[in-house]
């Protein structure tokens, strides 16, 4: 695949991931286009690409660990596009939903960042064998990781 078809085809869902990752736009923009950057150099190599997509969020979850590091501030996560468009225009039902994303943030936030990386990972839906090679761990393992990071999640927003 070119370079062009795959910046076109992933630059949008990499960018969404390092966001939730970071917490920060022009952080997650930056390392976006690192990424895009390490994979030009990549292909330009003419070394082998199995799997696009996972090489990506690869490349993507190790730049924002090293960011993390570095500054050693973890922003929030999953800060994402809220969608506006509540069907029922009901400010209570509006009150309660920012209400219950907030603690979820803060419950992400809390989590160690492997278990934010694949809870990520997992609202991405990546395959199991994609979040494995992304992780760097065995397919077998996915989901008995992402199932403790679900508990960990659910008992700290029942804290």
């Amino acid at each position: 695949m070119k370079f062009e078809q795959l910046y076109n085809q992933y630059y949008e869902m990499i960018y969404r991931f390092t966001f939730r990752m970071n917490g920060n736009s022009a952080v997650a923009k930056d390392i976006t286009q690192e990424t895009f950057v390490k994979l030009y150099y990549h292909l330009d190599s003419n070394l082998r690409l199995d799997n696009p997509k996972a090489w990506l969020y690869r490349v993507a979850a190790n730049m924002s660990y090293n960011h993390s590091k570095r500054k050693k501030i973890y922003n929030r996560i999953i800060q994402g596009h809220e969608t506006q468009n509540n069907p029922i225009n009901n400010p209570e039902n509006e009150i309660y939903d920012k209400e219950d994303k907030q603690l979820l943030r803060i419950a992400i936030e809390k989590l160690p960042m492997r278990d934010r990386t694949i809870l990520q990972l997992y609202q991405d839906d990546l395959s199991y064998a994609e979040i494995a090679q992304v992780m760097g761990i065995k397919v077998s393992s996915v989901g008995k990781i992402l199932s403790r990071a679900i508990q960990k999640c659910s008992n700290l927003i029942e804290r």
